[in-house]
């Protein structure tokens, strides 16, 4: 079958306007994924390259058409890296151009189809390869549409492999009629690229963006935690996995001391950074695998996996103190005194529990972690409480341990105690 290559031509800058004009559509539709603006720029320079090549006089088409392909596989890579929140970088655009323009300066390079093909096709083939390897990188947080992606690159590369080594062999007779067919074969391969790549781009920022919604819904503002949303969903699997390893599972319910008459005395703006600076602490002093919320207000809460009494309340002492460290003036009744927390401790082994559902056990834990936090509060702040629950009945679990207020503190308070 003979291929009509003024139709093919025509037919490939109608898709690659098309393809444009989805990726602008959808950019418009969130303009925080400014890939698509990368894949409309690649659309564009492709079709700019296919015009470019055929109606400018051979010499200057030859040299701008393929300076615009090299653009084009830039911004797709560019589009990768952006899809993936990374930043591109200026050499993927200036090297390829570079080194073509570079070699028209070289006596006969121009003159020369098989120096041309060779030289076009490893330029295009190192920016796919680039590409491709960007998609690669993130393959296993990424949706089917990257791996169609990365199918549709690992093609097109195959392709200019396959064009070099024919041109290497090819004889100077039959170079000229491989080189007719090949421009047919670019524009196919062109039609199809642009509206495969462009459809796979679609998904693959829909489905980014649909991740980062849902992150941002169960991400506190104000703190960057975790908020009482991803609290209700990841203590269930905690306590499942628990229950299922036969191991503990411990919970800290936190409260900052006096923060009404902290924010009455140094006004909102300073609450919100005595907030923060609280969550970047207590996020750090835990241990990896542990989850560190904000369950509301100036409360916070810490879910410790594989942790009994005794672990959970030495993570809680050093928070305890890792707080008090930071030396945060609260300027309540006493200009000496700093901003503290009360730590609840609520400590179970949910193996031990009976088959009564796993949803009033953990509201057991809750309940237990608040009412250690609340002894730790009415003995005096600055303090660290602990209940460890035993889950060997259906209904209301009897502590085995509960320090209250008549107790002895599991530590002797430094500095002035907030009232």
């Amino acid at each position: 079958m003979v291929l009509d290559l003024p139709t093919l031509f025509v037919a490939c800058m109608l898709v690659a306007g098309l393809s444009v004009a989805i990726c602008v559509a959808t950019w418009l539709q969130d303009r925080q994924q400014d890939a698509m603006l990368w894949m409309a720029g690649c659309c564009f320079l492709g079709g700019a390259g296919t015009l470019l090549r055929f109606e400018l006089p051979e010499r200057l088409g030859i040299l701008s058409g393929n300076l615009a392909f090299f653009l084009a596989f830039a911004s797709l890579w560019a589009a990768s890296r952006v899809v993936d929140g990374r930043r591109p970088s200026a050499l993927p655009f200036l090297l390829p151009c570079a080194i073509w323009i570079l070699a028209f300066w070289i006596p006969g390079f121009a003159e020369s189809l098989r120096a041309r093909i060779v030289l076009a096709s490893i330029l295009d083939l190192m920016l796919v390869a680039m590409t491709m390897f960007q998609f690669w990188s993130k393959r296993r947080s990424g949706p089917p549409a990257r791996w169609m992606i990365v199918g549709l690159l690992a093609f097109q590369s195959l392709l200019l492999v396959g064009r070099i080594i024919r041109t290497g062999i090819a004889s100077g007779a039959g170079l000229s009629t491989q080189a007719l067919h090949s421009l047919g074969l670019v524009a196919l391969t062109t039609i199809g690229f642009s509206l495969m790549v462009t459809f796979a781009m679609i998904l693959l920022v829909k489905e980014r963006a649909e991740r980062q919604h849902r992150s941002d819904a169960e991400t506190d503002g104000l703190t960057g935690l975790p908020n009482r949303r991803l609290f209700d969903k990841a203590m269930p699997l905690a306590y499942a996995k628990a229950r299922q390893t036969g191991n503990s599972l411990a919970l800290l319910m936190i409260d900052v001391d006096a923060f009404k008459r902290f924010n009455d005395h140094h006004g909102h703006p300073a609450g919100d950074a005595c907030l923060r600076t609280v969550a970047t602490t207590l996020a750090a002093g835990v241990r990896p695998g542990d989850i560190t919320c904000r369950y509301g207000g100036e409360e916070f809460a810490v879910i410790l996996p594989q942790t009994d009494q005794v672990g959970a309340v030495a993570i809680a002492e050093r928070l305890r103190l890792a707080i008090r460290a930071l030396a945060l003036p609260h300027g309540d009744a006493d200009d000496k005194s700093i901003v503290t927390i009360s730590l609840g401790c609520a400590a179970a082994a949910p193996c031990d529990a009976p088959d009564v559902g796993s949803a009033s056990l953990i509201a057991e834990l809750l309940r237990a972690a608040d009412q250690a936090l609340y002894i730790a509060k009415t003995s005096g702040r600055d303090a660290t409480r602990a209940i460890e629950v035993v889950l060997a009945e259906p209904v209301m679990p009897q502590p085995l341990t509960c320090l209250s207020a008549a107790s002895a503190p599991l530590h002797a308070p430094e500095g002035p105690r907030l009232q």
